[in-house]
């Protein structure tokens, strides 16, 4: 007798115990460790952004990360986490504003996520509705880009 089970909602770095089952009656169950993986940062969503965007990322193990935005020259803008997170897909939101509550205007961002040790970026458009539409469709195409 052979088995095939797929769990395709198991998250890295996770433990799981399966039991089997056959015409009602126990066989078997199984610990289950999923490997770890790097950590990972997905693209935010919206982006570009006018007031809000969610930014997701994956971590193998619990642990303390930070998630910082910066302006295009590197100036400091916001800190949006720095704070222990769970293993495995987490999200958090930034709400367009600096540190000190400014709505921040339209540009390109750089998104900082650091953990371990480790640093990862990704590019951040904020494009407020005061943009003339020209220039949304090149704000959205350097999104896509990012």
């Amino acid at each position: 007798m052979s088995f095939l089970f797929t769990d395709r909602s198991a998250e890295q770095a996770k433990s799981y115990t399966y039991r089997v089952y056959a015409e009602g009656e126990f066989l078997f169950s199984a610990e289950v460790r999923m490997p770890s993986a790097s950590a990972r940062l997905f693209h935010n969503f919206p982006n570009p952004l006018r007031d809000e965007t969610s930014i997701r990322f994956s971590i193998p193990e619990t642990g303390r990360g930070g998630i910082r935005i910066y302006d295009a020259h590197g100036g400091f803008v916001a800190a949006v986490a720095d704070r222990a997170f769970e293993s495995g897909t987490n999200a958090v939101t930034w709400n367009g504003r600096s540190e000190g509550g400014r709505v921040m205007p339209s540009g390109v961002y750089f998104l900082r996520m650091t953990y371990k040790g480790k640093s990862f970026y990704r590019k951040i458009v904020v494009l407020k509705s005061d943009v003339p539409s020209q220039w949304r469709s090149v704000a959205e195409r350097v999104s896509e880009i990012a």
